[in-house]
């Protein structure tokens, strides 16, 4: 028994998760000895004949060398035990020694020892009321300090005062696919790769679209010094790391010698057109939903830790590829544009429904429901769908190179699982994936479009959030029937028992929508993009 919990014991302490100490990393000190190390480092180890992965590796080992001699490394918690803030040895003893004088007098029954054990808890009762009129002082005043040298441990310090509920405890173990209790850690990673894997590996059901590209071939300019700090300064902070361990806030605190440095490993990947390993590997994170059993992996989203690097690299891709395709977007596309959000949408629709209430008309409105839409992106089409809109060359290649061996692991309480293939879907996590799904739609939409003839835009969409309408029901059907057809070609699938059809008109009306013979729900309440809409009041 005890050589198992000294196994238990070790197996937990060697799963917690050693990282780079990124308090230190800005001040202005640490950052001139970071600088002047990798500077020194970086001339040396410079090979021009060296690959991407070569370098991609050269470039790692150096800076959490740096890293590591100049800010340390510590290991990322996990959830916290709640404790007192006043509770310290003063307390303790006080309580002890009430305790004591207490039990004195239970044994004796004599009046000395109860003015003694009376004093005695007066004495404690007055010692807890100090040391906690010292706590509240004490966090007041290190509220005061944050709030002027650090705003982010600022609102940690006053989220972890809100009153909560219990605090979230990973479960010791997880139910198999038949609903079986698992309690051996093998199993527990086994069950966690074979969820995800059949999770983000969608079957292929589409057929395969042929498509003529429309656009000239483009100049291919190599990667400039400028659009990698752009891509380095637009990095958010405070992110987890993924498998290489490197930071954005690490990449930021070299200064120029990383902009160099990155620059030189962006630039040979895109003359080889390949990315470096790490960069198709992500660590998935599963993060409960706080509702259902715990012990259902099915109760879990996946949140993927890319590296940084790599994302900037998708960053610098995702900067060339907008301009080519975004004249050539449906402007009925609100999802992941600059200059238009999901309230433009909510907008639009309210309008075309006042002014059908107003004109005493009625409006057939069918919200399309699209099942698993990100991770049924077929890659073989998208690639297609790109080279229609005109991306081509070395900029498809490098897109195309970031998924060509994508790989995942899950990391749980039991360990990290098996590294498994992700074939379908786009990256989660990854900047370019946003636009890479609103093209994918946006050819999805434009095959229906052309189909229905339409003399007007009739369909609204942010993302894969759709919402179709038309005054005649027959179009209305039309229109979905079409839309069903195009997305079984890409693979996509409306998902029949969330989509839900509405008629804006001041009297109600029943209408029949179908798909595949189903009925759609109609409803006279639908929340569409976090706006509520009625069928008669607005």
């Amino acid at each position: 028994l005890i050589a198992y919990l000294n196994e238990t014991l070790l197996s937990k302490i060697q799963r917690r998760t050693k990282i780079i100490d990124t308090r230190k990393i800005n001040e202005p000190n640490i950052q001139r000895k970071i600088n002047t190390e990798m500077a020194e480092a970086i001339v040396e180890a410079y090979i021009p004949d060296d690959n991407v992965e070569t370098t991609r590796q050269k470039f790692n080992s150096i800076l959490l060398k740096c890293l590591t001699t100049h800010c340390g490394t510590t290991f990322k918690r996990g959830t916290e035990k709640k404790r007192t803030a006043w509770w310290n040895n003063e307390v303790k003893e006080a309580i002890k020694i009430k305790k004591e004088l207490y039990k004195t007098w239970i044994r004796s029954r004599s009046e000395d020892d109860y003015d003694k054990y009376r004093l005695a808890r007066q004495t404690s009762a007055r010692v807890i009321k100090q040391e906690k009129e010292k706590s509240w002082t004490m966090y007041g005043e290190n509220l005061s300090r944050l709030c002027v040298e650090s705003s982010r441990q600022f609102y940690k310090a006053i989220a972890k005062m809100r009153i909560r509920d219990e605090p979230f405890q990973p479960s010791e173990y997880i139910n198999d696919s038949q609903g079986k209790p698992i309690h051996e850690e093998v199993k527990i990673r086994e069950r966690w790769e074979e969820y995800f894997k059949d999770l983000l590996n969608i079957p292929d059901t589409g057929n395969k679209t042929s498509f003529k590209p429309r656009h000239a071939n483009i100049e291919e300019p190599e990667i400039l010094v400028s659009e990698v700090r752009e891509a380095i300064k637009r990095s958010p902070k405070n992110k987890a790391a993924g498998i290489d361990g490197i930071t954005a806030e690490a990449i930021k605190a070299c200064g120029e010698i990383g902009v160099t440095w990155v620059h030189y490993i962006f630039k040979k990947a895109w003359e080889e057109r390949t990315v470096p390993s790490d960069w198709q590997k992500a660590i998935i994170v599963p993060i409960w939903k706080k509702k259902g059993k715990k012990q259902d992996c099915s109760t879990y989203r996946g949140i993927s830790l890319l590296s940084h690097v790599g994302k900037m690299f998708a960053r610098v891709l995702e900067q060339r590829i907008r301009p080519i395709v975004e004249p050539t977007l449906s402007p009925q596309q609100f999802g992941f544009r600059k200059g238009k959000g999901c309230t433009d949408a909510i907008f639009a629709l309210r309008q075309i429904s006042e002014k059908t209430i107003e004109h005493k008309n009625q409006m057939n409105i069918a919200f399309i429901d699209q099942e698993k839409a990100f991770d049924r992106v077929n890659r073989d089409i998208l690639w297609d769908v790109l080279e229609n809109y005109g991306i081509k060359g070395t900029l498809l290649d490098c897109v195309r190179a970031i998924y060509m061996e994508s790989e995942s692991a899950i990391r749980t309480s039991a360990g990290l699982t098996n590294w498994f293939p992700v074939t379908s879907g786009v990256r989660q996590g990854c900047v370019l994936s946003p636009l890479l799904f609103i093209i994918y739609m946006d050819s999805i939409t434009k095959i229906d479009e052309a189909s229905l003839n339409a003399d007007q835009q009739n369909e609204l969409l942010f993302a894969d959030d759709q919402c179709i309408f038309h005054n005649n029901i027959e179009q209305l059907q039309e229109h979905i029937n079409l839309l069903n057809n195009s997305c079984l070609k890409y693979n996509m699938k409306i998902n029949i028992q969330k989509t839900e059809v509405m008629t804006i008109s001041r009297e109600h009306k029943d209408i029949n929508i179908q798909i595949n013979d189903q009925t759609l729900k109609q409803v006279r309440e639908f929340k569409y993009l976090g706006s509520i809409f009625t069928s008669d009041k607005l």
